[in-house]
């Protein structure tokens, strides 16, 4: 779809809770449009009255929410499978490379980034920042002798900062280093392609940026590594014709589906399905566009202000989040939350986010609320 051709207004109206809030909180928990509610809708309406006799049908709409995830950031379906949130795909990628034990990450991570690993007992080594940024070459120069694993965010929650995955995927090439990239603060909205960045693993969460509520999250990993370093668990899911009842062998299948355990999370998997088809017929290229252009209004109006952005200048760097320095973000984001005017505190100040569904209204109204109370 050309950009030109797209109705902002229209999409707009997808979203019920528009009419309610100005809505600039989609790195905290985005609301979802009215086809995501409505195919899960439609799914418990099929399990209310057909019990288990629509699960061929459930099984095959599986497979293309698998191919359209795929098709998201550019992998073969074979390589994705269905997580319930970033932190259970962490988990996983962290049993499978137990046999290394140094991982460096950057310091504004968040902690579904670095606890899993922890809590196993590496040694986490941490990159600082450079006014709140993470240049590649910066990066280099910091990596520890022994480290064997990066690990980062594609978007910081907390500043905002959007790294450039194919050059820091060419450097984990030159170095030796496994690639694993945490994508829930960008998935959907900005583009990624896992195989021209060299990126070894990636999950994210669907309930940010990709519109698909609680519970469904998905985790790439490279086929290579799949096969070099097996899979961590295994359950009654996990095994070929499972309902055979077959419980004294390990039949295990070949493929990254063996991480599915276990029952299929339906619901939430088709509320995947339905919120990646809504962003991929506006076209996921455009829908960074009108990110774009949302935050270039509002960090104009912000400085026509004199309000101060923390955020990265340099637009390479930019993402849906903008975080704007004020002394007391907490208590001015409760403020302005009585005013409907939902956005999220973070250490570094109040993080305020753009989407397809807001507007240049939605800004004007931060904006004349943050003159009052800033």
């Amino acid at each position: 779809m050309k950009y030109s051709d797209i109705n902002w207004t229209v999409v707009r109206k997808s979203f019920p809770a528009l009419k309610k809030y100005v809505y600039l909180d989609a790195n905290e928990v985005s609301p979802i449009p009215q086809v995501v509610r409505r195919r899960v809708d439609r799914f418990y309406e099929q399990l209310e009255n057909h019990g288990v006799m629509k699960w061929d049908l459930w099984e095959k709409e599986t497979e293309k929410t698998r191919a359209s995830v795929a098709k998201m950031i550019g992998s073969s379906k074979d390589d994705v499978a269905f997580t319930t949130h970033t932190s259970h795909g962490m988990n996983i990628i962290a049993d499978m490379l137990k046999k290394y034990s140094h991982v460096v990450t950057m310091e504004d991570e968040y902690p579904t980034s670095t606890v899993p690993w922890l809590h196993r007992g590496y040694k986490v080594s941490f990159i600082k920042p450079v006014k709140h940024t993470y240049p590649i070459e910066h990066i280099r120069k910091n990596i520890p002798k022994g480290a064997k694993i990066l690990v980062t965010s594609h978007v910081q929650y907390c500043t905002g900062f959007r790294q450039d995955l194919i050059a820091l995927g060419k450097l984990c090439e030159e170095l030796g280093l496994i690639f694993v990239a945490n994508a829930t603060q960008s998935i959907g909205v900005m583009p990624i392609d896992v195989k021209r960045a060299h990126i070894d693993f990636l999950t994210f969460a669907g309930y940010k940026w990709a519109l698909s509520g609680f519970g469904i999250g998905a985790l790439y990993i490279r086929k290579s590594n799949f096969k070099r370093f097996g899979t961590p668990l295994a359950g009654g899911e996990s095994i070929h014709n499972p309902t055979q009842g077959e419980n004294k062998k390990l039949n295990l299948r070949k493929d990254i589906r063996v991480l599915e355990i276990g029952t299929p999370f339906f619901q939430s998997i088709f509320a995947l399905k339905a919120s990646v088809e809504f962003l991929q017929k506006i076209g996921i290229s455009n829908v960074q566009r009108r990110i774009f252009e949302l935050n270039s209004y509002l960090r104009k109006r912000l400085e026509d202000s004199t309000i101060g952005v923390i955020s990265p200048i340099d637009k390479k760097h930019w993402s849906g989040i903008t975080v704007i320095d004020v002394s007391n973000p907490k208590k001015t984001a409760q403020m302005l939350e009585k005013k409907d005017v939902i956005i999220s505190a973070r250490k570094h100040g109040l993080r305020v986010t753009t989407h397809v569904y807001n507007n240049e209204k939605d800004i004007a109204r931060l904006i004349s609320a943050l003159k009052v109370l800033v």
